[in-house]
């Protein structure tokens, strides 16, 4: 038994462990051969494992996927005489290149007569085999189950939507994706912002508003005291709420997790945008800082529904 189709075999599983071979080689899967060279490299091992022209080869063929002439040309003269001193070994050999699918001369095509694995008329064998490029292996795999590449396309597409969408709404505040006009009025980018305190009167503010300079979401994180409820009203850092869904001017509170999410830079009037969701319902207000520690909560139509402290 010529040893070229075996030192074949060990080439594309030491090859295959640092390269993805493909689906499907004329009508042969990978599978077939994988499994067969697996079963080859197993036997070799036990029996040359420390041999070093087989080391040799491995190593080669692991570095840059084909060995040099000379190293495959050294293993198979080790191949032939373990199998040549050992009939048990050359039996084992024998058994498992004969579970591949048909064999045929080569010698036409390298001018050396070898067995070698045919397959829709192409001998993988010498030089070329193990040889299969990986978009052919995605590319048959999305052939053979269409099924499982359209879920597998529906699900990139759905997530790659979320994806967007939530990166909308993070830039948005939650308000649309509206960005806020500014103002125009003052000096070293500071917007006048109405108290909504009684009086009438106004309060000069910058244009980040809330916690020391903070702008959006991050001005409102903490705990507040509410002027319209004695329960405390909490905001997270990670959107979640309590006490701030309001409806007809009262707080409510149906169960469930409640979420908040504000705009990023206040409107005209120096309000910023709030949507407070606890599914399903939903609302939207406006809020409007004096300082960093107190604020008034006005409805989406502009109305004063209650101011808030943080304690």
């Amino acid at each position: 038994m010529s040893m070229e189709v075996v030192a074949g075999m060990l080439i594309m599983w030491a090859a295959r462990k640092v390269r993805t071979a493909g689906r499907q080689l004329n009508g042969i899967t990978d599978r077939t051969l994988e499994l067969a060279a697996q079963r080859l490299s197993e036997v070799v091992e036990t029996k040359l494992g420390t041999d070093p022209a087989i080391r040799r080869l491995v190593s080669e063929s692991e570095q840059d996927g084909q060995p040099t002439p000379a190293a495959r040309a050294s293993a198979e003269t080790a191949l032939q005489d373990a199998a040549d001193r050992d009939p048990r070994f050359a039996a084992a050999l024998e058994a498992i290149v004969s579970t591949l699918p048909s064999r045929t001369d080569t010698g036409a095509a390298t001018g050396v007569t070898s067995p070698g694995i045919q397959a829709g008329g192409a001998v993988i064998t010498g030089p070329n085999f193990g040889k299969i490029s990986a978009p052919t292996k995605i590319f048959n795999l999305a052939v053979q189950n269409p099924l499982v590449t359209l879920i597998a396309i529906a699900l990139l597409i759905a997530a790659a939507f979320f994806g967007v969408r939530a990166l909308a709404d993070s830039s948005g505040g939650g308000g649309g994706g509206e960005a806020a006009a500014s103002s125009g009025g003052g000096e070293g980018g500071k917007t006048a912002a109405s108290s909504g305190g009684g009086g009438g009167g106004e309060a000069a503010a910058s244009s980040g508003g809330g916690d020391a300079g903070k702008a959006g979401a991050a001005a409102m994180v903490g705990n507040w005291k509410s002027s319209g409820s004695s329960s405390p009203q909490v905001f997270g850092e990670d959107g979640r709420c309590s006490g701030f869904y309001y409806n007809n001017g009262v707080p409510l509170d149906i169960g469930g997790p409640m979420t908040c999410t504000m705009s990023s830079t206040p409107d005209a009037e120096g309000r910023y945008e709030l949507v407070v969701t606890q599914s399903p319902n939903q609302a939207r207000y406006k809020v409007a800082f004096d300082t960093a520690d107190h604020a008034t909560v006005y409805s989406s139509t502009g109305q004063k529904i209650y101011e808030i402290d943080r304690f």
